[in-house]
């Protein structure tokens, strides 16, 4: 079985639609519920941490080129 790695958006839309599972229920299987929450749980830590992590690179590429225009005058 091989395993295709997501990307943020595809784990992000994969959130959603585990959302919408739990909105869109009237009667919800309780295995079932449990499994999906689980998967959104995993979800959710792995989209803060890849979204953690770009947030910090911005903030790196906005302070070298804030650096560079500033010692350019």
């Amino acid at each position: 079985m091989t395993t295709k790695k997501l990307t943020l958006q595809d784990k992000i839309d994969k959130l959603e639609k585990l959302s919408n599972f739990f909105t869109n229920q009237e009667d919800l299987d309780l295995d079932e519920a449990v499994k999906k929450y689980e998967e959104a749980s995993k979800l959710a830590v792995e989209v803060k941490k890849e979204l953690s992590s770009i947030e910090l690179k911005i903030k790196e590429i906005k302070s070298t080129y804030e650096e560079r225009e500033e010692s350019d005058f």
